[in-house]
């Protein structure tokens, strides 16, 4: 909604840019186009095999103490977790394996080590972005970075990262050591052309508390350095040649949001209610471990949803029965006694091929989510079997992904007792009560919740790909993107109907969908009849606050409004007028 209202307020020189809201908070500034030299390797043979593995062992012994030095600082600036980041990035340069090929490349084929480095890990990169998984390929980013670091070492270069005053750092892609090396200054924002939310730069951003907009391809080329202009983390704007009328609303937000930043910490023990005390749990959407810290922070009361496929996409194949253990331990033990939900892999055809001659002409339709796992069972198997060996805090729960019909839950459901009767003749100890949940996306299973709540405890329902599905949108396609409609009429039903048929069942619902983290669509939703929300972690503190000033009354006539709309349009204009009259009541800003 900050862009509607900007685009009001702009002149004719004013230029808005939209991009991903990676790190919540406003920053005003000059822009500092920050350019790292281009290192190209080139094919190269060397008359000196000695020389080049001399070379190596100084360019990865200089990358260590440089990794070391890094470390330390984000000891200093963060804590002990957020430094694994980098501890991982060691673990690289200290991998055997790796070093070894490297070594052998340069020894039998001649290759010179900046080459032979090229080789070995080009083929890791290249493997994690045909995933085409955003997550996957922004971590191939700081792999490749490893790289460039070890080339530069070879070539005795040194990275610089001083500046001389505050600045708004702009960049075509930010490595996770640029992130919190540049926080030795006083840096007022970042934004880059590549990540997304979960990438490590966003994550760090979060931690440092320095607002971040990421994905806006080309930007580099369209701002000047010193060049004035304005970051809005929370709606993912960049502004480029603000009137006044722009800088007062921003200035205005930036000292609202500072006083509401120091409400957060009060509000974290706050039971999230309504003012008519009606109480709404407030869930944290986990992608990577290291986003815990953040989620705790923020007064999560519980995970909504970790998706375990980025542990595939991390390690480039399904992780082993211990790491899986590893993992899961990791969070539940964090989170107790709240609930960890804990999602099977939801891993597609457009995200992984374990057939190159495999092809689908419609991957988002294809073999993907419970449908792959239920033709992989040894895999299923597995994380079933780690999933109840970590449920020994009993505060684990399990969910399937892409659920289309009462048969995939019967035979999951089946396959999931059997590795119950399989531990229990192994006497290893694990929650007998387990709940056992599925993701409601695809429009089928919702006229089937009521014959499926025999079989499970809960259901979350999935708004991403609920809508592209109902509405028949590929939401990654820019032709159609705008088609793709958060508040279209169909979706609201359908919301409601999932509430309808669940209703007087046992089954607890919650949603875990971008819709729950939108601001504007939070009073909706709770007026519909969703009373466990679980939400980008870094929005919880301002969800929270929100909730505390409505009445459950007021966001259920809401609904009904909603619910007897006939256009995305209108039901935008209703939510924005509800929140208008909360803005007055409470004087504050949404």
């Amino acid at each position: 909604m900050s862009f509607d209202i900007i685009n009001k307020l702009k002149g004719p020189e004013t230029i808005i840019y939209e991009g991903i809201p990676a790190a919540p908070g406003y920053a005003i500034g000059p822009a500092f186009i920050y350019q790292k030299e281009q290192i190209e390797v080139y094919p190269s043979v060397s008359l000196s095999t000695e020389f080049e593995i001399e070379a190596l062992n100084f360019a990865i012994e200089r990358s260590k103490k440089e990794l070391t030095k890094v470390i330390e600082f984000a000891k200093e600036k963060l804590n002990e977790k957020f430094a694994g980041i980098f501890k991982a990035y060691l673990m690289i340069l200290e991998d055997p394996l790796l070093i070894e090929s490297i070594k052998k490349n340069i020894i039998e084929n001649r290759h010179s080590a900046e080459y032979s480095v090229e080789i070995a890990f080009k083929k890791h990169i290249d493997q994690m972005r045909l995933t085409n998984d955003p997550a996957m390929i922004e971590r191939s980013n700081d792999i490749e970075d490893i790289k460039l670091r070890i080339v530069r070492n070879l070539r005795r270069k040194r990275w610089e990262s001083k500046l001389t005053r505050s600045v708004i750092i702009v960049a075509k892609n930010l490595t996770p050591a640029d992130t919190v090396l540049f926080t030795r200054n006083d840096v007022l924002a970042y934004v880059s052309e590549v990540g997304g939310l979960t990438s490590h730069t966003a994550i760090l951003a979060r931690a440092l508390n320095v607002p971040a907009v990421v994905g806006i391809k080309g930007l580099v080329n369209q701002i000047k350095n010193d060049e004035i202009i304005i970051i809005d983390g929370f709606s993912g704007l960049i502004i480029k040649n603000p009137n006044e009328e722009i800088l007062n609303y921003y200035n205005k937000q930036i000292e609202s949001y500072d006083l509401r930043k120091k409400k957060y910490q009060e509000l974290r023990n706050v039971v999230c209610k309504t003012k008519d005390n009606h109480h709404i749990k407030l869930l944290a959407n986990i992608d990577f471990l290291d986003e815990i810290p953040f989620a705790i922070a923020s007064g999560a009361e519980g995970v909504g949803l970790f998706r375990t496929e980025n542990l595939f996409f991390e390690k480039g194949t399904f992780p082993t029965e211990t790491e899986q253990i590893e993992a899961y331990l990791d969070l539940a033990s964090k989170f107790y006694p709240n609930v960890v939900t804990i999602r099977t892999f939801d891993i597609g055809g457009d995200k992984i091929k374990f057939d190159e001659a495999y092809k689908e002409a419609n991957p988002f339709l294809g073999w993907r989510g419970i449908r792959l796992l239920l033709d992989l069972p040894d895999v299923l198997k597995t994380q079933f079997r780690a999933i109840l060996i970590s449920s020994v805090y009993k505060n684990i729960r399990v969910m399937l992904p892409m659920v289309s019909s009462i048969d995939e839950v019967i035979k999951a459901k089946e396959i999931f007792n059997q590795c119950k009767e399989e531990l229990k003749e192994a006497k290893i100890r694990f929650d007998e009560h387990i709940k056992f949940g599925i993701m409601v996306e695809v429009p089928s299973i919702v006229f089937c919740l009521k014959e499926i709540s025999r079989y499970v405890d809960f259901v979350s329902v999935g708004t991403n790909d609920l809508t592209q599905y109902l509405l028949a949108v590929d939401r990654g396609n820019e032709k159609v993107f705008k088609s793709y409609q958060e508040f279209h009429p169909a979706l609201i039903r359908v919301l409601r109907q999932i509430i309808k048929e669940l209703y007087r069942t046992k089954v607890e619902v919650s949603i875990c969908g971008e819709l729950a983290s939108n601001l504007y669509a939070v009073p909706l939703l709770i007026g519909l009849g969703y009373n466990n929300l679980s939400v980008n972690e870094y929005l919880l503190p301002e969800i929270k606050r929100l909730i505390l000033n409505y009445k459950l009354s007021d966001c259920k006539k809401l609904a009904v409004k909603c619910l007897q709309s006939t256009s995305n349009t209108e039901i935008e204009k209703i939510i924005s007028d509800f929140n208008k009259k909360y803005k007055g009541e409470n004087n504050e800003s949404l």
